[in-house]
């Protein structure tokens, strides 16, 4: 279906209209929010394959599950099932912790710390990296760890 006005997409039973332009393009207009979006072929093949699957089971009498956060299945009594259990507040401590540790080091030291301890590198990996030998760095790690001993 090809139509020129974007503000009179087809309808449909959907959260979304679809429809291409004379020119060939695609267009994707939200219901909720009246925004129309151009989109590559890649992303209409998706929502039409959505769109076919949804008209298909609603044919054969099959309820499709709601996939909203803000909907609660009826089978669910309490919300705590949508409460993410991961503590934010811990990373926040920590990565600030991090950045005033990294202060009291030497621009030699925090560039071993950063590389070894919060990226992961080997000694002998980052130290080949920088074109120094491998012992100082391990004498750069032990400096590193005494100074955290006394930080943390």
């Amino acid at each position: 279906m090809t139509r020129k006005n974007y503000r009179n997409p087809p309808k449909t039973e959907f959260d979304y209209d679809l429809w291409t332009t004379e020119e060939g393009k695609y267009m994707v207009r939200i219901r909720s929010t009246g925004e129309v979006a151009e989109v590559d072929r890649a992303v209409m093949r998706i929502l039409r394959a959505d769109e076919k699957r949804i008209r298909r089971t609603s044919a054969q009498g099959k309820r499709l599950p709601v996939l909203s956060l803000d909907i609660l299945p009826e089978d669910i009594t309490d919300s705590r099932w949508l409460a993410d259990k991961h503590d934010f507040m811990d990373d926040v401590l920590i990565n600030e912790s991090i950045c005033e540790f990294q202060k009291m080091l030497t621009e030699n030291q925090r560039s071993a710390f950063y590389a070894v301890i919060l990226q992961g590198k080997g000694v002998r990996e980052y130290a080949q990296e920088k074109g120094i030998n491998h012992k100082s760095v391990v004498e750069t790690m032990a400096l590193i760890r005494k100074k955290a001993k006394k930080y943390f």
